[in-house]
C-alpha cells in the first residue's frame, strides 16, 4: 500500500525550500496586532493541509482518477511554483504588500487546486481555513509597506 502522495511532497518540498532560505532575511511586523486565534487557526489549516496532502490517514484519498487530472495539476502546479519563486525574488528586493500577498495567495491556489483534482475534500477544507487565515495575517502585516 502506497500511504505517501509523493507528487504533493515534492510540491510541498518545493515551496518550503525559500521560506527556509529566506527566513531569517525578511524583516516584517511579526503578527504583533493578530489576535491569537486567528494565528492558531492558521496554523491548524497549514498544517493540516500539509498533512492530509500527503498522509491519507484513513479520511482522504491519495492520487488522481486519471492521467488527465494528474497533466492538468503537473502543468498549473509548476507554473504556481515558479510564479511562487518568482514573487519570493521580486519580495527579497521590494518587501511591498503586493508581493507580499502573492506569496500568501499562491500557497493556497496549490493546496486548493491538489485537492480540487483529487477529490480531496479535507484539503479543500483545511486549505480554505489555512487560506483566509494566512492571507489576513499577512494582509496585517505587511499593509503598512
Amino acid at each position: 500500500m502506497n500511504w505517501i502522495n509523493w507528487f504533493n511532497l515534492c510540491m510541498l518540498a518545493l515551496i518550503l525550500i525559500p521560506n527556509i532560505l529566506f527566513a531569517g532575511r525578511i524583516k516584517t511586523q511579526q503578527n504583533e496586532s493578530i489576535p491569537k486565534i486567528i494565528l492558531l487557526i492558521e496554523q491548524i489549516g497549514r498544517y493540516g493541509t500539509m498533512f492530509f496532502m500527503v498522509v491519507p490517514a484513513g479520511i482522504n484519498k491519495l492520487g488522481f482518477s486519471s492521467s488527465e487530472k494528474f497533466a492538468f495539476w503537473l502543468i498549473g502546479t509548476v507554473i504556481l511554483v515558479l510564479m511562487y519563486w518568482l514573487f519570493w525574488g521580486v519580495y527579497l528586493k521590494n518587501s511591498k504588500l503586493l508581493p507580499a500577498m502573492f506569496l500568501a495567495i499562491i500557497p493556497c491556489m496549490l493546496f486548493l487546486f491538489a485537492g480540487a483534482l483529487q477529490g480531496n475534500w479535507i484539503v479543500l477544507l483545511t486549505g480554505s481555513i489555512f487560506g483566509a487565515a494566512h492571507s489576513y495575517i499577512t494582509y496585517q502585516n505587511n499593509k503598512s509597506f
